[in-house]
Formats: C-alpha cells, sequence, structure tokens
C-alpha cells in the first residue's frame, strides 16, 4: 500500500517567486559588469590601434629608405585617419583609417604635428606625438623621435 500524502504538503523544488528572485539578481549581476567589458575593449582596441600606428611610423622611415625618396606623413585627424605618400609624386603608399567606422573605433587621433617629412637617410622634420582615446576615455600615446626612434608611451 501507498503512503498517503497530506494535503499540506510541498513536493520538493523551487517556487516560482524564488526562480524569479534568483533571474533578477543575476541579470543585476550582468548589467552591472557590462560597462566593465566595455571599457576592457575599449583599451583593447586602443592598445592595438597605438601598435599598429607604431609600426606605420616604424615602415614609413623603412619605405623612405627603400624608395630612396622622402615620404609625408598627413593627419586628417578631423577623419582618424592619416595618409603616407611619396612626397615628389603623391602617390599614396599607406592609409589608414582608425575612427568610429574602422574596426578601431577610436573617438580621436591627435598628431602633436598634421605633417611630417620622412627622409631617406632615416631622419625627419620633427618629431611627433601621437594621441589615440576612445569613446569610454582609454587613451594611448606613441611617439617618434626625428631620429626615427618610435616609442608606446602606454
Amino acid at each position: 500500500m501507498h503512503a498517503r500524502q497530506l494535503p499540506n504538503s510541498r513536493t520538493p523544488g523551487f517556487t516560482m517567486l524564488e526562480t524569479v528572485m534568483v533571474m533578477v539578481v543575476i541579470g543585476i549581476m550582468v548589467l552591472m559588469l557590462i560597462p566593465m567589458v566595455r571599457k576592457s575593449a575599449d583599451s583593447w582596441r586602443a592598445r592595438q590601434a597605438a601598435g599598429l600606428v607604431a609600426v606605420d611610423l616604424e615602415s614609413a622611415f623603412s619605405l623612405a629608405g627603400r624608395e630612396r625618396t622622402p615620404v609625408r606623413l598627413t593627419c586628417y585627424c578631423d577623419q582618424q585617419r592619416y595618409v603616407l605618400t611619396d612626397r615628389a609624386k603623391g602617390t599614396i603608399l599607406l592609409e589608414r583609417k582608425l575612427g568610429p567606422t574602422s574596426e578601431y573605433q577610436m573617438k580621436t587621433l591627435t598628431f602633436s604635428s598634421t605633417t611630417i617629412d620622412i627622409f631617406p637617410p632615416g631622419s625627419s622634420s620633427s618629431s611627433l606625438t601621437v594621441t589615440l582615446t576612445t569613446g569610454s576615455g582609454a587613451s594611448h600615446q606613441i611617439t617618434m623621435s626625428q631620429a626615427g626612434l618610435v616609442r608606446q608611451a602606454n
């Protein structure tokens, strides 16, 4: 014979209210983490973009030496892009876009000097500081000396 259940006894498990409360707590925790994840992703993009700019600056010195002609680096900072051209012919050797429509999504790109000439012996017309900033405020700097030493500051 089977044991008879009493009418007021509970079956094991969670009530709907307990389940909803757990879901609400998990949802609040996820919402608190979203800004931290977004800031971390922005910082990663800024580091990647800074590394790319550093490589491009070093490549400009190599291009000038290989082509045996001056190369001009021009920043169109309002468009978050820069261009390397053959100074004599005006031929575009490299164009890099870092703005919101690119994979790097930089909010601002600033050059301490908007136009710099890089000469074949391995020197430039001036030193340069490049600053990249994301929408969340993550910022990275790249410096270049007149002798072609490129360094990421942060």
